[in-house]
């Protein structure tokens, strides 16, 4: 069964379902600003540049934490309004590309190693490009050992990922 469960948005359809959940004793993390389950409709941008639009997630996370939320992600929005909205609230807030004032930082790794197809560059994606091409290589060899091949049977060292080969053991690759 869920521990918790995070909602994105905090429109009336989606209030009325954390709303339901958290009757059902399910708690709830709420989710504001960049939204990744409908960026096809905001895109993977910025929120919260026009002061309209800081207005709306302000009045968000007031309504979420009001409904009972535990906590508030607060994604992809300037640092100054993250800071007005932690100030605000008695949940804690966690932040992804929010600044440095959130009560918590979230840091997805796929994002910071340049693993995702639709990227979102924030202050924070500062990883150098030679060991982000490293870790990819890495990343790239466990994948196809995982997919293709018997796990067990290889064996892979640090030098393979740096040159990008592969150690044979017992299977022919």
């Amino acid at each position: 069964y869920a521990k918790a469960v995070k909602v994105e948005g905090a429109e009336p359809e989606i209030q009325k379902v954390i709303s339901r959940l958290i009757r059902m004793g399910i708690p709830v993390m709420g989710h504001i600003g960049l939204t990744p389950q409908s960026y096809l409709n905001l895109g993977l941008k910025k929120q919260g540049e026009s002061l309209e639009s800081q207005e709306k997630i302000k009045e968000e996370a007031s309504i979420l934490e009001k409904l009972g939320c535990f906590s508030i992600v607060l994604e992809h929005i300037p640092e100054l309004l993250a800071k007005e909205i932690q100030s605000n609230l008695k949940i804690p807030t966690i932040g992804i590309g929010a600044g440095d004032y959130c009560d918590g930082q979230v840091r997805v790794t796929a994002d910071l190693l340049g693993l995702n197809e639709t990227q979102i560059i924030t202050k924070y994606k500062r990883l150098d490009p030679k060991r982000a091409k490293t870790i990819q290589a890495g990343i790239l060899i466990a994948k196809e050992i995982i997919s293709k091949y018997n796990v067990n049977s290889i064996k892979v060292s640090n030098s393979d990922i740096l040159e990008g080969t592969l150690i044979q053991t017992s299977n022919e690759i």
